[in-house]
């Protein structure tokens, strides 16, 4: 009897109560998967029914992600390790869905033969800043949980904001060239510590320490002493002396070397070298609340880490967390008896604890808060034991948006080129010349905040470097596939903003920045849209992973004269060569001492280039060097030169770093009228970038995203032991 009760209580999550009329279909063929499964024990087909479900854009959410659960449950009772993939791909696509991603992480636990994760029904999160932009880096909560530190970059300094007064306050004031970061409280939360970089060779830092009302800054660390010094890390419990790494070159080897500065003396001393030999090392070192050890994240190969402690006394660092996954970001619980770090070792980036007595981690650690979102920070613990965090929950998506007979936007046109179903970060958007196909990237490195855990989980291969999720979406049978193939990025993450695959004139081919695994050649490769097939262009044998090979610049484009001819520009910014793979020939185009961005040519012979640069907008003359200036630096930036309608597009305003943000297009006629058009009223408090233009018709294609920035959480209620002290 109570098997039949929960199966039919099982069945009424599933189904939901009340659905709308439009979704009954949907949810008849649902039940008819239930009826094979549950009713005639005909797993394959009830497996084909919800496969179909869940591949149906069409279908509601709710259903798709509880026909992911069911073909789960039906491949588990076969035995087969697709109810593994099922899982996964309802977490990581449905994360809105939380009692349907509850089970199905529980039961990916059970099949991992992972311990259970126990979390606390009394914990409470509350959400306590929203729509942080970003330019905005998140770092400390003051003792007391009223304010928190942050860096600022629109005028590049540290502010402090008062929860209660919802106020503002900057405390660092610095020249030009000077950037103020890392700022952590004193204990008694009167005082900040940071530090101060310097363009001068060497990145030489300083250390500073300042009243929190940004009165009394007095430097505790400068000049040669301060030579190499990384983030300021945290106080000592007592106050008395502050934690910072820095990084020396011992004959050669570069060394991360873990110093304690002992605040009414000034004097320091190096309690541990964390890393010897490389660029790597330790992060978040916090002090244990008795003062006897020290937890810290460190990274064990790319984008996998653990935590370590440092004991003190002898000077051992021992490695608590043995995970294959990413273990980071680390705090101390009140009485010093748990660990709290972040690990994505269940698929979403989680909130473990592991308890800690004298020196050591006893037992396993276990859950305390799932899916703390993209990116977390941990951003200290209050007197009263609420744990803050920081994380960035923005999502990018690919739109069109036509303009109507009188060249307004038409509101109603807008129609989402990316799919939900894929991972939030969607970007570099480009027509086909003849205007059917779209490609953009998926998994992809957003303006500020680097790779979503989806791309450092699922695409990175050691020796390869990321493998590129390149989508071709057409519009004629609006239909979306993966060109998933062997091919992967061959510079680095940030680089590839830069490096938008462009498509050519002949042919629906496109021209690729990357690197194959077949003799590890790097350079320029076309990539057929259609078949998949990639041939190497302009390329070298055994290039490095994650490198600018061939020293690639911005901007790379095919010529639409020459089917055999591709252009691209050197990474110092400051040329444009050509290449013809019929005849091999290179050969430098333009060149500009000041350097420049390369965005293509201004007519169709190909003989005057675009080059921006920040003294303006220039045309650049192929055939006699001459550099024409157009516009100066703060004009609006040139989006289509002149289109067949007779139209020049202009993009007026993109405030990518501001809290309003508010992007305008302007549309200039041959007669000379103007009109302006303001994509932030379909797209309000969004980043828009506009990436392309239909070849003929008056569509644009956006990046709109979502949610930009960081948002904080405080969680209550995390250490019964503090709470009931109360």
């Amino acid at each position: 009897m109570k098997r039949v009760l929960f199966r039919f209580m099982l069945l009424m999550l599933l189904i939901g109560i009340n659905a709308p009329a439009g979704a009954q279909d949907h949810e008849q063929r649902f039940l008819q998967g239930m009826m094979k499964e549950e009713g005639e024990g005909n797993l394959a087909e009830a497996i084909d029914i919800y496969t179909a479900l869940a591949n149906d854009d069409t279908v509601d959410r709710s259903i798709r992600a509880k026909a992911l659960l069911q073909m789960g449950i039906c491949y588990e009772k076969l035995g087969k390790e697709n109810a593994t993939v099922a899982y996964q791909r309802l977490i990581r696509e449905y994360a809105d869905q939380t009692d349907l991603t509850t089970i199905a992480r529980e039961k990916l636990r059970v099949l991992k033969n992972e311990p259970e994760a126990v979390v606390s029904s009394d914990l409470v999160s509350e959400r306590i800043a929203r729509g942080i932009n970003w330019g905005i880096v998140p770092y400390n909560i003051s003792p007391d949980g009223r304010f928190y530190t942050y860096f600022e970059s629109a005028g590049d300094e540290i502010m402090v904001y008062d929860l209660i007064n919802d106020r503002k306050d900057s405390i660092t004031s610095s020249a030009p060239g000077e950037v103020p970061w890392a700022a952590v409280w004193s204990p008694d939360g009167n005082k900040i510590a940071y530090t101060l970089y310097t363009n001068e060779e060497g990145r030489q830092g300083a250390i500073y320490l300042i009243n929190r009302d940004g009165t009394n800054r007095e430097v505790i660390l400068s000049g040669e002493e301060a030579l190499g010094v990384s983030d300021v890390q945290s106080f000592s419990p007592d106050g008395r002396k502050i934690l910072f790494a820095r990084k020396v070159d011992s004959e050669g080897l570069i060394q991360q070397e873990l110093m304690e500065l002992t605040l009414a003396t000034k004097e320091f001393r190096k309690i541990h070298t964390i890393s010897e030999g490389s660029d790597g090392g330790g992060d978040n070192f916090r002090y244990s609340p008795d003062q006897k050890y020290i937890a810290y994240s460190r990274g064990t190969q790319p984008y996998n880490g653990d935590i370590y402690v440092l004991n003190l006394e002898n000077g051992q660092s021992v490695q608590v967390t043995h995970s294959t996954a990413h273990d980071s970001e680390v705090a101390w619980s009140p009485k010093g008896d748990k660990i709290l770090f972040v690990s994505n070792r269940l698929g979403s980036n989680d909130l473990f604890e592991a308890p800690f007595n004298q020196g050591a981690v006893v037992g396993e650690a276990s859950v305390v808060r799932r899916n703390l979102g993209d990116s977390p920070s941990l951003m200290g613990i209050d007197a009263d034991g609420a744990l803050y965090y920081s994380a960035l929950n923005s999502r990018s998506d690919i739109y069109t948006v036509d303009l109507d007979p009188n060249m307004d936007l038409d509101p109603s046109s807008v129609d989402q080129i990316s799919s939900l179903k894929l991972p939030g970060k969607n970007g570099l958007a480009r027509y086909s010349k003849d205007g059917r196909y779209i490609s953009f990237q998926n998994g992809m490195a957003n303006q500020m905040d680097g790779l979503d855990e989806w791309t450092k989980a699922e695409r990175f291969t050691p020796g390869l470097g990321f493998k590129y999720a390149i989508y071709i979406h057409d519009t004629q049978t609006s239909k979306t596939k993966l060109l998933d193939l062997p091919l992967y990025l061959n510079h680095s993450v940030r680089s590839n903003l830069w490096h938008a695959p462009t498509w050519s004139y002949f042919g629906d081919k496109l021209l690729v920045s990357g690197r194959i695994e077949e003799g590890l050649k790097g350079g320029f490769l076309e990539v057929d849209a259609v078949s998949g097939e990639i041939h190497p262009l302009l390329v070298e044998e055994d290039s490095y992973p994650l490198k600018n090979s061939l020293g690639l610049g911005l901007g790379m484009i095919y010529s639409r004269v020459d089917k055999d001819r591709i252009f691209y520009s050197t990474p110092d910014w400051k040329m444009v060569k050509s290449y013809n793979r019929a005849t091999g020939e290179e050969k430098v185009i333009a060149e500009i001492p000041e350097g420049f961005w390369f965005e293509g040519f201004l007519d169709e012979e190909e003989t005057q280039i675009y080059a921006r640069n920040r003294f303006g907008h220039h045309s650049y003359d192929v055939r006699d060097g001459s550099l024409t200036t157009f516009a100066e630096s703060g004009a609006p930036y040139l989006f289509v030169p002149e289109d067949q309608n007779g139209y020049k597009w202009h993009l007026l305003i993109s405030k990518w770093y501001l809290q309003n943000t508010k992007t305008q297009i302007e549309l200039k006629g041959k007669d000379g009228e103007s009109k302006l058009l303001n994509l932030s009223e379909i797209f309000p408090d969004c980043i828009i970038h506009v990436e392309d233009k239909h070849p003929s018709k008056n569509r644009v294609l956006l990046t709109v995203t979502r949610n930009p920035g960081s948002e904080i959480y405080k969680l209550t209620n995390i250490f019964s032991d503090v709470k009931n002290e109360m």
